[in-house]
């Protein structure tokens, strides 16, 4: 078995379904917010505010149609 290169792998996983990515924000952001270096702007807050609320909600409307 050959070892896949780097862009081989992020291929492959962008087209697997079980493997959709779960957030579009950089990692360095989301660390930004925790440590309290940054602080979300007015539509950020409002995103996690409904997420925090009811995230299967936010889940189901973030799902494929399924087929």
């Amino acid at each position: 078995m050959r070892a896949m290169t780097p862009k081989q792998v992020e291929v492959a996983a962008s087209r697997d379904p079980d493997n959709r990515p779960l957030s579009r924000i950089p990692i360095g952001t989301w660390r930004d917010w925790e440590q309290r270096r940054a602080t979300p702007d007015q539509t950020a807050r409002a995103c996690l505010t409904v997420i925090a609320r009811d995230p299967e909600g936010v889940r189901r409307a973030l799902d494929p149609p399924r087929q």
